[in-house]
């Protein structure tokens, strides 16, 4: 699976406190192959009832809500185009019993747009909450590799941290 690949890839360049996949459709397989390969992921279906279930309609609502909170408060993206686009294309509406829900693909596709995918792949790392990491010195920029290295990210794969301790030897 060359998906697959790719996401290994990633994982051990940016070295994730956690991995959200959407495990449905294709993203099973992909969820069953990393943890076949030893990575712990998290399977995400956003059609699923929302943690905050007297709030959001579902759990992509959920996710893109802390999204938006998170954008709103401390957060920093790329100035990538395709991105902003996908943040700001998908409305809202509350449902009968007031929770926010989101605009489906389907109505978004009848309105000439495109499938949000990478602001659907942002709001995944929403899907649950995951701890912070502690601050060491001051905080790099965004798509900064200066504080790779000094947090160390134990993946549960003996060989990853075999890899991981010869390349912190070798000074890589």
């Amino acid at each position: 699976m060359q998906l697959v690949g790719q996401v290994i890839t990633e994982i051990l360049h940016w070295a994730p406190q956690q991995v959200f996949v959407d495990g449905v459709g294709v993203g099973g397989g992909v969820v069953d192959r990393l943890r076949q390969q030893g990575y712990r992921v998290v399977d995400v279906s956003a059609g699923t009832r929302a943690m905050q279930a007297d709030r959001y309609a579902n759990l992509r609502a959920e996710m893109w809500g802390r999204m938006r909170e998170w954008l709103r408060t401390r957060g920093r993206i790329p100035n990538d185009q395709r991105l902003i686009d996908d943040l700001v294309s998908p409305l809202y509406s509350y449902d009968a019993s007031n929770r926010v829900q989101l605009e489906k693909k389907a109505d978004m596709k009848k309105r000439g747009l495109p499938s949000p995918d990478s602001g659907d792949a942002l709001a995944m790392t929403f899907a649950f909450p995951v701890p912070e990491r502690p601050a060491l010195g001051h905080p790099a920029p965004f798509g900064s590799v200066a504080n790779r290295g000094r947090v160390r990210v134990k993946t549960g794969n003996r060989r990853i941290e075999r890899r991981k301790r010869l390349a912190e030897r070798l000074g890589t």
